[in-house]
């Protein structure tokens, strides 16, 4: 994944959250569990990483945001915004089939 491919996905998925809704917020320290995927915290929680994440990508930061990206998926795959195999698919550089594995 490239570096530009990289700031596309995560400016994807923030655009994503910020028309549904969900601004940015860094979750509370006392956060523990979500109780629901109806429970907003995760979800504005991702678009904060987002920001985050991107900020990492220009700054050469790109092992740290890969884990993030890898986290920010998550939450987007328990909030019920995407599937496994569609996440896959935003991961893959473009143009590039699917793997057979």
């Amino acid at each position: 994944m490239t570096a530009d491919h990289r700031k596309a996905v995560l400016t994807f998925y923030f655009n994503h959250l910020e028309q549904r809704g969900y601004q940015p917020e860094r979750k509370p320290d006392d956060y523990r569990f979500p109780t629901s995927v109806a429970d907003p915290v995760p979800l504005r929680h991702a678009a904060w990483m987002c920001v985050q994440a991107l900020g990492m990508v220009h700054a050469g930061d790109i092992e740290k945001a890969d884990r993030w990206l890898g986290h920010i998926q998550g939450l987007l795959w328990f909030g019920q915004q995407f599937t496994i195999e569609e996440e896959r698919g935003h991961s893959r550089p473009p143009g590039r089939e699917k793997s057979s594995v």
